[in-house]
């Protein structure tokens, strides 16, 4: 089709009026089509909990989907005096290497909170995103005490030792 040819059709009165009238009939066919599957889809779910709770499981926008909890006041400081032996000394439960460390310091790179194998928190963390802990119940599991040892972060990181 030449230029001109392009320019003719393009500014045509009757042909505008076609493209038109053409858009808005394909506009009208998929807003219905767009409505209908929607009322659909409510109609399928708007009863079903195990649905609602497939759905909600989906949600990503839960706190700590993509995050962990802080750790309250004392949490880290108990979990270091449960782990010190008759001898004062706290050692990797794994290996038996003697950790180091002041409360009050930094404890990166020098020891890990590892969960007990009892308290895995990649399992508790897929029960809270599931639905079946709340956001409550969640942060007071991870704040437990009792389901933490001290590893040294290699020891944990790895998982070698689960």
């Amino acid at each position: 089709m030449s230029w001109d040819e392009k320019w003719a059709y393009a500014f045509d009165p009757g042909q505008m009026v076609a493209d038109f009238v053409t858009g808005v009939v394909i506009g009208e066919i998929l807003d219905g089509i767009m409505a209908a599957t929607q009322n659909k889809l409510r109609s399928i779910f708007a009863n079903s909990d195990e649905m609602r709770r497939a759905l909600d499981s989906g949600n990503k926008t839960k706190p700590y989907a993509n995050s962990r909890p802080s750790f309250r006041k004392g949490v880290v400081e108990e979990v270091w005096e449960n782990a010190k032996g008759p001898d004062g000394l706290v050692r990797d439960p794994n290996t038996g290497d003697i950790i180091n460390w002041t409360p009050g310091q930094s404890r990166k790179g020098v020891w890990d909170m590892g969960h007990i194998p009892e308290a895995k928190y990649s399992e508790m963390h897929e029960a809270y995103m599931n639905g079946e802990l709340t956001t409550k119940e969640f942060v007071d599991w991870y704040n437990d005490p009792a389901n933490y040892r001290l590893e040294l972060p290699s020891n944990n990181r790895s998982h070698k030792y689960e």
